[in-house]
């Protein structure tokens, strides 16, 4: 988490950016694809809400990794997961 976050001062980011960053530490590391919304919003207080893009813009500069789950013999499909890169 720490490499990803002094990457994230390396890098020229977003206002969302780092608010993506921000949330995704403040929840340990990584969040459900399922608890992000589709589009950017704002809550009550004002606080970006980034949305699904913002994590895969992310991803692109090498911060967050967000897994492909396939469905299992089953046809279960586990939820897909964003979490911070280990750069």
């Amino acid at each position: 988490i720490d490499v990803a976050l002094e990457n994230m001062h390396q890098i020229d980011l977003s206002e969302s950016e780092h608010r993506a960053l921000e949330i995704l530490e403040a929840s340990g590391g990584g969040l459900l694809v399922t608890n992000i919304p589709e589009r950017n919003s704002k809550d009550d207080f004002g606080n970006i809400i980034p949305g699904i893009t913002i994590y895969k813009k992310l991803e692109l500069k090498g911060l967050v990794v967000i897994t492909e789950e396939e469905a299992d013999l089953n046809g279960f499909k586990f939820t897909s997961y964003v979490y911070l890169a280990d750069n």
